[in-house]
């Protein structure tokens, strides 16, 4: 992303967050009231416009705010990854969910039972296979139907649609995810899918006697990278 200034780094990084957070997109006006950045508004205004014009950020209606195209979240998906390198701490949370964990690590279909714990971190939905077998276990359909994005029935219909693709071409899947090297697809990265409307966050993870599992969390572009990514980084430190 050597396209930006350190400025715009600095506003894409923190409206990003913003956007996930608010679900409604984000005006320049809001940004310098609650940041600031040490400009005017209309510094903050035109940095917006050279954004948009770069395809960091988009805007829906000509009197709205801007919200992250595919590229915008890409760049702050990469700047999560690089941070999680420098943070290395302990937290009550982790601690609960490595307690979680060590709960269900000898079960036989551990698979199922470690997407029932996902889901009680997660509002997305998250789904689970384990290697050469078929079936796919899943939960929060009831939570994610809750966001914004799918409150058109339409959409929700869709995304019910996307899913059941999913489930039916999952061996596919893996081996995109394999060829690809890459846990976070956004938008139209996700090429066996239609639509372009979701985020995925997948692994895979090594289980008793050599058995493989894969975990994604699947929603809306509009998802909690940062939360999702440390749950997985977790999950990795306590199975690998």
């Amino acid at each position: 992303m050597a396209d930006l200034t350190e400025r715009q780094r600095l506003i894409l990084s923190t409206l990003v967050p913003e956007y996930i957070n608010r679900a409604v997109p984000i005006g320049s006006e809001f940004l310098a009231l609650q940041y600031g950045f040490g400009v005017k508004p209309a510094t903050i205004r035109n940095e917006l416009v050279e954004l948009t014009e770069k395809g960091y950020l988009e805007q829906p209606h000509t009197s709205a705010g801007r919200i992250p195209t595919d590229r915008g979240y890409r760049f702050y998906v990469d700047k999560l990854f690089s941070e999680f390198k420098k943070e290395e701490k302990s937290t009550k949370r982790k601690s609960a969910f490595f307690d979680d964990i060590k709960e269900i690590e000898q079960e036989e279909h551990i698979y199922v039972s470690l997407i029932k714990i996902l889901d009680t971190y997660s509002d997305n939905l998250v789904w689970s296979v384990e290697e050469g077998n078929e079936s796919v276990a899943f939960e929060g359909f009831q939570k994610i139907f809750h966001q914004p994005e799918f409150q058109d029935v339409h959409k929700a219909e869709q995304f019910f649609a996307t899913f059941d693709r999913i489930r039916a071409e999952v061996e596919d899947i893996v081996i995109f995810v394999k060829q690809a090297k890459e846990r976070v697809f956004i938008g139209e990265e996700i090429e066996l899918l239609p639509h372009g409307e979701y985020s995925s966050i997948i692994s895979s993870f090594s289980v008793r006697e050599g058995s493989t599992i894969w975990v994604s969390f699947f929603g809306p572009k509009r998802t909690r990278y940062r939360e999702h990514l440390e749950l997985m980084s977790w999950l990795e430190e306590y199975l690998g």
